[in-house]
């Protein structure tokens, strides 16, 4: 986990959350995002107020719970996951089948009747004591038709983050001979949020006229379609637009301004950061990484040079 870099929004996220992200992080990085791009937009505010009003945070971090809970039965226990889809569906189903379920966080994509086969499911698929008590409060709760799914329900947020690293370092890699053109997936991903920005002029107050040089952008992001609910998915939903949309704008940006280059990964510590320098000359983020490159090559070389001494000596 790294700390935020100076840059955008999108930047903040993908080098926070990593290339390999798990449920452990959601919190850190919403906590960590929301202070400092409250004002970004207007649902992005809302967002850090969420995570301050106690009675949604404690069920935000009961959701990261259950959460922790799927990614570490998927980790650990996947065979034993597969093993009872497989017994319990009427169907046969492939490795691929399996991990859409699980990992795809929709209720739609029930692949076996879990209500029917949730006394085999915890009997089969071992739980810790802690997990077993989270467990044993949402039976007692009424929630037993569903406890599967909310098991598996905010895992899709890993892959949601993983891509947009994966669509950043096809985008902006340092080494510009590892650029990739993006996939027809790549562009749905992230047409699917940036289509919902919504822009709008907005002015201060005024009295029949306003300035047009003080006239602000504003997306309100239509509207959020989450069901009512306001809690981990409300909060990662937001996180996830905001972030896409400010990488797709920094990307508009590049294109009209051939003469600017948008953000490149370091080639020494791995992070995405904001440049606007000509060319692909400097593949590092600061004088840090590239004084730390040198020292190492550096040695690497001393290394070579008295290894081949005794055979110049003889």
């Amino acid at each position: 986990m790294s700390e935020l870099a100076t840059g955008g929004l999108w930047r903040d996220v993908v080098n926070f959350a990593g290339p390999s992200p798990a449920p452990a992080v959601f919190l850190p990085l919403l906590d960590a995002i929301a202070p400092k791009w409250g004002r970004w937009t207007h649902f992005t505010g809302m967002m850090a107020d969420v995570l301050h009003t106690p009675e949604h945070r404690d069920q935000i971090e009961e959701e990261v719970a259950w959460a922790e809970m799927g990614y570490r039965l998927w980790t650990d226990h996947r065979n034993a996951i597969a093993g009872w889809a497989r017994a319990s569906s009427r169907e046969p189903v492939t490795e691929d089948e399996i991990e859409v379920w699980w990992l795809g966080g929709q209720r739609q994509l029930l692949i076996v009747e879990e209500q029917t086969h949730l006394r085999t499911f915890l009997r089969r698929v071992p739980f810790t004591p802690h997990e077993r008590i989270l467990i044993d409060a949402k039976l007692a709760s009424g929630e037993r038709p569903l406890l599967i799914y909310r098991i598996r329900e905010h895992l899709d947020w890993i892959g949601q983050l993983s891509g947009l690293n994966e669509i950043a370092q096809k985008t902006w890699p340092a080494d510009p001979d590892q650029q990739h053109g993006w996939t027809e997936d790549d562009l749905a991903f992230v047409n699917a949020y940036y289509q919902e920005q919504s822009p709008s002029l907005m002015a201060d107050e005024h009295h029949g006229t306003c300035d047009p040089a003080e006239l602000e952008s504003v997306s309100f992001e239509a509207g959020m379609g989450m069901g009512g609910s306001i809690a981990l998915s409300y909060c990662m939903y937001v996180l996830m637009r905001a972030a896409v949309i400010d990488f797709a704008d920094e990307l508009l940006e590049t294109t009209r301004l051939p003469s600017a280059r948008g953000s490149m990964r370091c080639i020494e510590c791995d992070l995405f950061v904001g440049r606007r320098a000509l060319g692909y000359g400097q593949l590092y983020c600061g004088s840090t990484c590239k004084k730390r490159a040198a020292k190492r090559r550096y040695r690497a070389r001393e290394r070579t040079v008295s290894r081949r001494q005794p055979e110049a000596i003889r």
